[in-house]
């Protein structure tokens, strides 16, 4: 008797779940993070508990389960102001028909930025990678990811913050685990930048004020190099992010992107651990000559 009535409530409970979920869920029959990972993720992101989400979206476009196009919209309607990144299965490349598509990746980052909300992706995984399955890396570097890209700011961030660092959730029992931590201060701008002639190439090197040892000694800090066509620097954007370094300096070769015969500035910005970026170094006035054939 006990045992029927026990039944009947864990049927009616799995119904009233389902009826619940389904208004605001997607249109997928995929797995949920809420029932078989305990995890309500939508409600992190609605608390500003999380700073980013990386839902594994492991299926291909058009999908019957759980259609990858489906999916993305659905995340990018749910974030809440906050970072959203989608996995990308690398690791699926060759495993079916439809995986043997070489433009299926790419399509699906196309479809990325195609919303606003979408800030980048996660590859999964670096082994898949590393095999360069169905030419991958290549038309990652040479088409889709051809441009430095800037690490998007969390503007929600104030200057003392309350992180999450654990969160766990079961039906009846919450538990979080938080530290305070420090957004860091706005790094100073290079100084006495200088353009000098080794051999066939130029060195660019600057320096850091004596006040920003913690800058320094961050192995996550790092400087952007910026060129401009002329002898004026313009609006520093990713159009014009020429490269990124960890030293503070670049040497500038003729045999890298063009330097040949025409003028160009040169403005270094120094960036934090939590892409927090200086303004602009004084500019410097490049111009390399042809090399002889």
């Amino acid at each position: 008797m006990f045992l029927t009535i026990g039944l009947i409530c864990l049927i009616i409970r799995v119904i009233c779940q389902k009826l619940i979920r389904d208004p605001d869920g997607s249109k997928t029959r995929g797995l949920s993070s809420y029932d078989a990972l305990y995890a309500d993720v939508v409600k992190w992101l609605r608390e500003g508990w999380i700073d980013y989400v990386a839902p594994q979206i492991y299926w291909n476009i058009g999908y019957k389960i759980a259609d990858y196009h489906e999916l993305v919209d659905w995340w990018s309607r749910h974030t809440y102001g906050r970072h959203l990144y989608i996995g990308q299965a690398a690791h699926r490349i060759n495993t079916t028909r439809k995986w043997r598509n070489p433009s299926e990746i790419p399509n699906q980052i196309r479809l990325n930025r195609s919303y606003p909300e979408v800030k980048g992706s996660v590859f999964y995984s670096s082994k898949a990678m590393l095999k360069n399955l169905n030419g991958i890396n290549d038309t990652l570097r040479n088409d889709l990811f051809l441009a430095y890209a800037e690490p998007p700011k969390m503007h929600w961030k104030p200057e003392d913050i309350t992180t999450i660092v654990a969160v766990t959730e079961h039906v009846d029992t919450s538990a979080i685990a938080l530290i305070k931590s420090r957004r860091l201060p706005q790094p100073r701008t290079p100084m006495n930048i200088s353009a000098t002639k080794v051999r066939k190439e130029v060195l660019l090197t600057w320096e850091m004020h004596e006040s920003q040892k913690k800058f320094i000694a961050d192995t996550n800090s790092y400087y952007k190099v910026y060129r401009f066509k002329g002898k004026y620097a313009g609006h520093l954007s990713e159009k014009h992010l020429f490269a990124e370094t960890k030293k503070p300096y670049f040497m500038l070769s003729r045999k890298g992107k063009g330097l040949f015969r025409k003028k160009y500035t040169f403005v270094i910005t120094a960036v934090n651990s939590q892409n927090t970026e200086s303004w602009p170094s004084e500019s410097v006035i490049v111009k390399m000559k042809q090399p002889r054939q």
